[in-house]
């Protein structure tokens, strides 16, 4: 589960930039008043997009408990060896 999500978000993440670059495009090339409209829309599809994105990565959405996450993330903070002062 938590790799598809991964992947999910990711494909979310990737339309999200193209659709913003393409408003930021869209506003500052097009000279009329509809295309101006038009890339505003396109602006707000961007950022729905990205809330999706984010409601993806809240724990409540995942079945996962705060607990569980924090609990990973010490597990995985102590798998990694320490750089500071190794032992010779």
């Amino acid at each position: 589960m938590q790799d598809r999500t991964f992947y999910l978000r990711n494909i979310l993440n990737g339309v999200f930039i193209l659709l913003a670059l393409g408003a930021m495009v869209g506003v500052l090339v097009c000279r009329s008043r509809l295309g101006v409209n038009i890339s505003y829309g396109v602006g707000i599809l961007a950022v729905v997009i990205k809330i999706i994105e984010v409601i993806l990565r809240m724990p409540a959405m995942t079945n996962t408990t705060v607990y569980e996450q924090r609990r990973r993330q010490r597990r995985h903070a102590s798998d990694t060896p320490s750089t500071e002062n190794p032992e010779e």
